[in-house]
């Protein structure tokens, strides 16, 4: 699910209020529908396969294949029976397995004998994809795909790792966070949310809200290239942070994002051998602009061009979930008394964010935990929806959503994390 913030929305889109709201509710799928998987979930059919070192493999090196599966979390080994890989130099076969290695889309075919130097092998996969999701006719990647892989073998072995060198590079984040019960409101604003498939969205109509808590993390990425050119395409890379593994990947360092100052770095390991090699530790999040984890804000610095006093209000079952009850609120900070319908301006009905009705469409993007454990995410793109989410089941074809999302892809949606 993705929501808005009505603050964060630039000026030209607030002069559409209506169509905003059309796109709001066009965009939402039924419960029933959005959280039903689509056909091709968890198939764990195999949709491609590259060569991941096509040039310069060492004589003493492997041929590494990587590819794609549909909506799968397994390990390439799951299918394996389902593969057959023959390997050829000038025509004739090699002798030869495939090994698994714990990267997901990601296997080596090892021969059984050094490779010949300056030598063009040919390897040929064909995958029985109808053997491992059968029934599927064609979807999700053909029934059988077939590829041909050139690898060329470089002069000689690869000899041993060096230390890599990695550019690491810091940067900070905060993100609001927006629950019914971290949010102070102003001008007729009565926040509701209504969950899907695991997650809860927070929008309003009208008025202005903002948090009281924000949560600050830090990130760090390395880049850089293998330590040598024999060991592009065949290295792994692990990541530690204070000394102990959190990440192992193919193709690229692995990021890190924390909401506590931490250090860490970047192991590279070979994939024919298993040797490693590790570049030099690097600290982050001594100096961050804003305070890191959890921590409280004043929303009155956002809400100060409100043309009433700020409030909140008290919960209560809502259509789609919970919602402010507008005759119960008080005054924020409490100053002891209610606000009620008179400190907000309007009735509850009208803000409600009922369907169809015009004005300013609003939403706020949830983030992190807050202390009443309802549902909330963090920072977009920090990690991806539950498997089976919002977006698998709804109908390529279905043109509400598609001009529904398209509006709200422009006003900068983003996806909720946890």
């Amino acid at each position: 699910m993705v929501c808005l913030r009505s603050s964060s929305l630039p000026a030209a889109y607030r002069l559409a209020p209506a169509l905003l709201t059309l796109a709001a509710f066009v965009a939402i799928p039924g419960e029933a529908d959005a959280c039903s998987p689509d056909i091709c979930y968890d198939a764990g059919r195999w949709s491609e396969l590259v060569a991941g070192n096509p040039q310069a493999v060492p004589t003493d090196g492997v041929f590494v294949l990587t590819g794609s599966r549909y909506f799968v979390d397994g390990d390439a080994s799951d299918t394996f029976e389902a593969l057959t890989v023959d390997v050829s130099v000038d025509g004739m076969p090699v002798e030869g397995a495939l090994e698994a290695v714990g990267l997901g889309e990601t296997m080596i075919w090892r021969p059984a004998a050094p490779l010949i130097a300056g030598a063009s092998y040919v390897v040929q996969v064909a995958v029985d994809n109808g053997a491992i999701a059968p029934g599927l006719e064609g979807e999700c990647g053909p029934d059988l795909l077939e590829v041909s892989l050139d690898f060329a073998v470089g002069a000689g072995p690869a000899g041993p790792l060096v230390a890599p060198t990695f550019e690491a590079t810091e940067s900070y984040g905060v993100s609001d966070i927006i629950s019914l019960d971290t949010l102070v409101c102003c001008d007729g604003a009565f926040p509701s949310s209504e969950e899907t498939c695991g997650w809860e969205d927070i929008y309003w109509m009208t008025g202005e809200c903002a948090p009281t808590q924000r949560r600050g993390r830090v990130s760090a990425t390395w880049s850089g290239d293998a330590p040598t050119p024999e060991f592009a395409g065949m290295l792994a890379y692990r990541l530690k942070v204070d000394g102990e593994a959190a990440g192992y990947r193919y193709g690229a360092p692995a990021g890190h994002s924390a909401e506590a100052a931490f250090c860490g770095n970047i192991e590279v390991v070979s994939l024919a051998d298993g040797s490693s090699a590790a570049s030099p530790e690097v600290c982050f999040g001594d100096s961050p602009p804003d305070p890191l984890g959890l921590h409280e804000v004043d929303p009155l610095l956002e809400l100060g061009a409100c043309a009433e006093g700020a409030y909140t209000c008290s919960i209560v079952p809502g259509d789609f979930g919970e919602e402010w009850d507008p005759d119960a609120c008080q005054a924020w900070p409490d100053s002891g008394g209610t606000a009620g319908e008179s400190e907000s301006g309007t009735t509850g009905e009208s803000e409600s964010g009922t369907a169809g009705e015009s004005g300013d469409t609003s939403s706020s993007d949830s983030s992190g935990d807050d202390s009443s454990g309802k549902t909330s995410s963090a920072t977009a793109g920090e990690d991806d929806p539950p498997e089976g989410g919002c977006a698998c089941a709804v109908a390529p074809g279905d043109p509400g959503l598609g001009l529904g999302l398209g509006l709200l892809a422009l006003l900068g949606l983003r996806r909720r994390g946890d």
